[in-house]
């Protein structure tokens, strides 16, 4: 038998063998090999499904930065929504805003699922890390010790893989949970929210005296000599000499005691306010503040105020503590005086929101007030902090990019807008308050970024203007931007005016003080490479200190060169002040500096012009502000406001003799190490013919040798009203004093040389 022929013994169901012949070859390749299954066609991605895909991502990156705008938004004056369920039509505008460019970004990607999860999960980083930045109360790090940037790529790269492997469907259901959580944020800021918080701490007194003080500090607020020391082609003169006229004016008609020739330490604002609360100025400029801050809480979704500085010592609030006086401080950013040492140091402290501006009171668009809501908002996104100035470059060679949001010029003092509205708050609890109370607040005006004309009537948002470009932008515009920042310093002193009537008509002012002090000047000289010592002192640090007192019945002027700080110091405890005490200039520049301010001389002629400009000033503005005509006192014509009295108008010392603190002639002497001004002045043609200095012990024994007593407000009865506006400058002991008609000016200098026996031959010519 072939062996191909052979056959395997197959046993069947009786046992019997029976043979079966081995398959064919044929045969076993059909058993061996599977039977090949038809492949389907692969199905196309449905219209729908790419639709789904594409709306259900938008969905969620529009939710995502939805509510990041929302969270900063809901952060300022008032509410997102005009009648809950209604969004306010600036809101809406805003809203739909973003909604339409994420939608054209996201269609653009949309061919491919791939980039539309990486687009999301992008959009998620920015927005995560914009939450940060904005809401965030830690700064380089979080609790967990890594950088935010770390932290909300890392969220973004979750998100993104989580969007990239599920169905699409199932990114669906995941832009459905963004979109009600978009809806539950908007619910939660359903809320409204008042200029100023506040918090009332209880204090217990029973004094029953109405004793009022009021300290209004001033950012960049000029000099009267600093105006005047500028050049025709450094400034607009139409608008210097009109706020000249209006600063004058103003001082005169409520009889405030004007110091022309103060000066802060610094170029910080908040570092001059506090040295001024510590009556002193310390070798060490952060002497008084605090190094560590004590923190409530990691995030802060509420009202967004952010300070530079805290106080580790507050002598002066001490002071007036000790007196019984009731301590009410209003602040808004920058320094936080209502805590000492972390603790609370105030009766009640009332913190400004500074974030968002409210536009509602001014006649804007919504349009418009969306276009400032999303430039404020980028910009506290931080996400082109790194990108400006390359973008800035690269567009400025097409259009012109200097006003341009967040490239050219910068939102983020939009806050500005509300800043006059702490004026009419203070007057509010001036007026409801009984007992002593004192008043602390830092006004936002002039500020950094000029809205307002004269009238304080809003710009078109077209014509502001920032104190200074951003780095890359350098300095442009110089001459706008200082016309604009006069105009907006003639508008503070329109509501300052409106403040002092409100307490005169009320009767508030026979118990009021008030002090007027800036604390640093128009500092606008930033990035000047050819500034001297001499001009950047007097841009930065020559700043005015006015003090109206119930006992002044005149105006008067004050030209020692003191600190305001030593002027506060003076008012308050009666340590007398010393020139150029606490600045390091060399000798020429206080030489410089005292012919620039001997340059300045204030007569009665032109402070009664000055007094006649600004009631006529003045009573425009109250028609321009909806307020009524008698609140401005009518123009007085020459002949009323000058007219000689038979009397002589005494010195400010005989004049308000019940005044312990303002009464005296400040100490000029100058310090051990300082040259004497006048040995330094005797080459200066300019002051040339004053007679020779004495020695340092004869200066000193000339001063006044009993000490002010600290302030002492108490209510007075009222003194008949002195002729509008009398002016008295107070006279060096060695001068000679003639008999003047009331409107004459007697100068006050830094003395010379006096003697022994000058005051008693002064008492000797006022009797």
């Amino acid at each position: 038998m072939d062996y191909f022929e052979h056959k395997d013994p197959v046993f069947d169901y009786n046992g019997a063998t029976v043979y079966e012949k081995n398959p064919t070859n044929t045969q076993q390749q059909t058993n061996i090999l599977p039977k090949k299954k038809k492949e389907k066609p692969k199905k196309k991605k449905s219209y729908f499904t790419y639709w789904v895909d594409l709306i259900s991502l938008f969905i969620i990156g529009f939710c995502l930065l939805g509510m990041d705008f929302t969270l900063y938004t809901s952060t300022g004056i008032g509410n997102i929504f005009s009648s809950f369920p209604i969004l306010r039509p600036d809101i809406v505008v805003s809203l739909g805003i973003i909604a339409v460019i994420t939608a054209i970004i996201y269609f653009c990607f949309s061919g491919f699922s791939i980039l539309l999860c990486f687009l999301t999960g992008l959009v998620a980083h920015i927005s995560f890390y914009a939450l940060f930045n904005q809401f965030a109360t830690f700064y380089s790090s979080t609790d967990l010790g890594y950088p935010p940037a770390y932290i909300s790529a890392s969220l973004a790269i979750l998100l993104f893989a989580i969007l990239f492997l599920c169905k699409a469907k199932y990114r669906f259901f995941l832009a459905c949970l963004f979109l009600i959580g978009f809806g539950a944020i908007l619910n939660w800021r359903n809320r409204e929210l008042a200029p100023f918080s506040v918090e009332e701490y209880q204090t217990t007194t029973e004094n029953t005296s109405n004793s009022k003080i009021v300290n209004i500090m001033l950012p960049n607020l000029p000099s009267y000599t600093t105006l005047y020391a500028l050049e025709d082609a450094n400034i607009n003169k139409f608008y210097r000499d009109k706020l000249a006229s209006i600063m004058l004016g103003f001082y005169a008609k409520y009889h405030f005691k004007l110091y022309t020739n103060s000066f802060t330490k610094s170029g910080n604002p908040y570092l001059n306010a506090a040295d001024s609360l510590n009556m002193d100025l310390p070798e060490n400029i952060h002497e008084h503040l605090l190094q560590k801050i004590k923190k409530t809480k990691s995030w802060n979704f509420d009202q967004q105020n952010y300070f530079e500085l805290y106080l580790k010592d507050n002598k002066l609030f001490d002071v007036l503590k000790e007196k019984d006086y009731k301590i009410n401080a209003y602040q808004n950013k920058g320094i936080n005086f209502c805590k000492k040492e972390n603790l609370n140091n105030v009766a009640r402290c009332l913190t400004q929101n500074t974030h968002v501006a409210d536009y509602s009171k001014y006649n804007l668009s919504p349009f418009e007030q969306s276009a400032l809501l999303l430039s404020d908002w980028l910009e506290s996104t931080h996400w082109l902090t790194y990108l400006a100035k390359p973008l800035y470059n690269s567009i400025k060679s097409i259009i012109p990019a200097d006003n341009m949001p967040l490239l050219g010029t910068s939102y983020q003092n939009l806050h500005i807008i509300n800043s006059l509205q702490a004026l009419d708050k203070l007057f509010e609890d001036i007026k409801q308050d009984t007992g002593k109370n004192t008043y602390f607040i830092i006004m936002d005006m002039p500020s950094d970024m000029f809205l307002f004309d004269d009238m304080c009537r809003l710009k078109e948002t077209g014509s502001w203007k920032t104190k200074d470009n951003f780095p890359w932008v350098g300095r442009k515009n110089v001459m706008e931007k200082r016309s604009a920042y006069l105009q907006q310093t003639m508008c503070l002193y329109g509501k300052l005016s409106q403040f002092m009537q409100n307490l005169q008509d009320n009767g508030l002012l026979k118990d009021t003080t008030v002090i007027i002090q800036g604390l640093i000047g128009m500092d606008d000289l930033h990035g000047e490479k050819d500034t001297s010592l001499l001009e950047s002192f007097l841009n930065t640090q020559m700043t005015p200190i006015a003090i109206y007192s119930p006992e002044n019945r005149l105006f008067s002027i004050s030209k020692n060169f003191c600190s305001v700080t030593d002027i506060i110091n003076q008012f308050f405890s009666g340590k007398k002040c010393t020139e150029f005490n606490g600045i390091g200039i060399s000798k020429s520049t206080r030489n410089n500096v005292m012919q620039q301010i001997n340059n300045v001389s204030y007569t009665s002629d032109n402070v009664q012009k000055a007094y006649r400009e600004y009631i006529e000033w003045l009573r425009t503005w109250n028609q321009q502000n909806f307020q009524s005509l008698s609140n401005a006192e009518p123009a007085k014509s020459e002949d009323e406001i000058i007219r000689p009295k038979p009397q002589m108008i005494p010195l400010e010392e005989k004049n308000i003799s019940n005044n312990k603190i303002t009464v005296k002639n400040v100490t000029i002497a100058p310090e051990a190490k300082v040259e004497s001004l006048s040995e330094m002045s005797k080459k200066d043609p300019v002051i040339e013919e004053l007679p020779p200095e004495d020695s340092t012990e004869n200066q000193q024994s000339s001063a006044v040798e009993n000490n002010p007593e600290p302030l002492v407000t108490e209510k007075i009865t009222a003194k008949e009203e002195a002729p509008k506006p009398a002016v008295v400058e107070e006279t060096p002991a060695s001068s000679d004093v003639k008999e003047t008609p009331a409107t004459a000016v007697v100068e006050e200098t830094p003395a010379p040389a006096a003697t022994k026996e000058a005051p008693e031959k002064e008492e000797e010519k006022l009797d």
